[in-house]
């Protein structure tokens, strides 16, 4: 893959590379995509409150299962029109 950098960024790879933060371009890139992958996971990891085991656990447990439906649709469907229906009550003209 061949990836063309804005002359802003070869700037900034320059600059790092200069300073002695990574010994080459390639280098540089390499450790940018790999920290850039690190946030991404525990982003994940901490929005969802699981680790990637268990992530992947779970995905396999509702791979290798029979679905069970969601219980909480119709609740949800009742609530969305008493919420809607209340709203258009208090607002006659929405």
């Amino acid at each position: 893959m061949t990836v063309q950098l804005t002359p802003d960024q070869e700037a900034i790879v320059r600059e790092v590379v200069a300073e002695g933060l990574a010994p080459s371009a390639e280098a540089f890139v390499s450790m940018a995509l790999a920290n850039m992958r690190d946030e991404l996971a525990f982003g994940l990891e901490e929005r969802l409150g699981m680790t990637f085991d268990q992530i992947n656990a779970a995905l396999d447990r509702g791979l290798d299962g029979p679905a069970e439906p969601w219980e909480g649709a119709e609740s949800f469907h009742a609530r969305m029109l008493r919420k809607h229906r209340d709203r258009r009550r208090d607002n006659p003209s929405e």
